[in-house]
This record gives structure tokens, C-alpha cells and sequence, in this order.
């Protein structure tokens, strides 16, 4: 019973709650795009792997195709079982060695021929992979500017270094979303919010800051709020003009971010 309390808290609860939301489902199209060609060679070797049935042999060829079947269904969505959504490396190395088995029995007598049908098969695989590096390609190649979860803009950064020069280490700072992450990290200061597997009661503290960025509550409590926790700057949008009270002071403020110093 310990055991079940342990794991319904925090970090343990997110973790659970992250891993839930992952459950994935994939097409057969999908399915052979993201794990390559080598899984069809797989399956048009399981006949010539046959030719000579063992014990081992069949126990593979099952094992491959059952551990696939169970990935591209959608049982892992409906029984939320993480064991179904990941597949083991015996799987593709089971399709490696049916493609690989495939290659070399290609029935044709002419040894030239059986050259040139491998040769055109691995141009054919190579084309066929042409599309998927050119979508990757581009999706790397796209900085995402705007997305403040994976860039943080020259001027979030300066307002992250003006910040650190103004505070030390006994100072406690409320950085707004989505923000609170990478504050720490690069300015090894001590922010109230971070990462929430590595925040204490992260659901209550991060409901509070929120309440205080969103005005959602009295002056009074919002004071408290900070007063209570010691936090003693705050880093909010320079847009974001409703935390703007008489016990908060602007001390540095750039187009992206102000910070604001709290007074007792």
C-alpha cells in the first residue's frame, strides 16, 4: 500500500500522467515510414525463411510479427499498457535478418542478374527514403522563432542576464510560463517555479503563480503571495501589465520581459 500512495504523488503522479498521454497508435504506412523498408524486406523474407522450418525460425517469425501487429493496432491507446507502444530492438533485428535472408536467396540462377535486382533494390529503398530525409531536413532546419518552449529570443536572454546581475543567490525569483524552465539554468538563480518534476508540489505552486500573472486575485493576496513564499523579484511579459501594483517596482524592462523588484 505504501507502495501504490508513493507513486499517486508528485513527481512520481506527472510522470505516470505524462506517460499516458503518449500511448500511440500507428497505420501500417506509418509503421514502415518511421522504422524504414527494412521491415517490408522483412515480411517477403518470411517464405524463404521458411524453407527450412525450425523450432527458433517460427518462434522469431511470430515474434516479429505479433510484437508489429500489437504496435500499429490501437491497444496500447485502450489498456494505456506502455509495454505495447514500445518495441524491442529483437523485433528490427528480427526484420534485419528475414530482409537480409531474402537478399541473398533471390531466386535467380544468373549471379549478374542477382546482382543487378540487390543493386536496384537498394536504389529503390533509397529513393523511397529521399521524401522522409527532405521532411526531416526541413522540420530541422525550422528554428521555430516563435515557439517559446524551444528558443529563447535575444531578448528573453538579455533580460535573463540583466536579471542576474541584479539579484545573488539568496534572492527567490517568480519567472512567468513558459520561462520558469530555463531561468534557472542559465542564470543559476533560484526561481519559485521549474521544472515540474523537480518542484514540489508543482500543481499548487504553479496555480498560485498563475493566479498571481492573471490578476486573479485581491492586491492584498497577490502581496501575500509573495511575501509569503520570499519572493523577492519578479519576471513577467513587459505586455503583461496587470501584476503592475505599488508593491512591485520596475527596475530593468526590455520589448520582451520586465523585471520587478518586491517590496516588504
Amino acid at each position: 500500500m505504501n507502495l501504490v500512495k508513493l507513486f499517486t504523488i508528485p513527481p512520481f503522479s506527472q510522470s505516470t500522467a505524462w506517460e499516458s498521454l503518449q500511448q500511440v497508435s500507428l497505420t501500417p504506412l506509418g509503421f514502415i515510414q518511421s522504422f524504414g523498408p527494412v521491415v517490408l524486406l522483412g515480411f517477403l523474407g518470411i517464405p524463404v525463411f521458411l524453407k527450412k522450418m525450425t523450432l527458433p525460425r517460427v518462434f522469431m517469425i511470430l515474434y516479429f510479427i505479433l510484437s508489429i501487429l500489437f504496435f500499429i493496432s490501437p491497444v496500447s491507446t485502450i489498456t494505456h499498457s506502455t509495454n505495447t507502444r514500445f518495441l524491442s530492438a529483437i523485433t528490427i533485428l528480427s526484420a534485419s535478418i528475414l530482409a537480409t535472408d531474402f537478399l541473398i536467396h533471390i531466386p535467380i540462377a544468373n549471379r549478374k542478374k542477382q546482382f543487378l535486382i540487390i543493386w536496384a533494390i537498394v536504389i529503390a529503398l533509397g529513393l523511397y527514403l529521399i521524401p522522409s530525409f527532405v521532411s526531416q531536413y526541413k522540420r530541422n532546419a525550422n528554428l521555430a522563432l516563435n515557439n517559446s518552449y524551444i528558443y529563447i529570443s535575444k531578448e528573453a536572454y538579455q533580460a535573463f542576464m540583466e536579471t542576474k546581475k541584479r539579484t545573488d543567490m539568496s534572492d527567490v525569483i517568480l519567472v512567468t510560463w513558459p520561462y520558469e524552465g530555463s531561468f534557472p539554468a542559465l542564470t543559476g538563480r533560484r526561481g519559485y517555479m521549474g521544472n515540474p518534476d523537480q518542484t514540489i508540489n508543482p500543481d499548487y505552486k504553479g496555480g498560485q503563480a498563475y493566479d498571481f500573472f492573471d490578476a486573479r486575485v485581491s492586491d492584498d493576496a497577490m502581496h501575500t503571495f509573495l511575501t509569503e513564499n520570499g519572493i523577492t523579484y519578479v519576471l513577467s511579459f513587459t505586455v503583461n501589465t496587470q501584476i503592475v501594483k505599488p508593491f512591485v517596482v520596475p527596475v530593468y524592462q526590455n520589448a520582451a520581459l520586465t523585471l520587478y523588484k518586491v517590496l516588504p
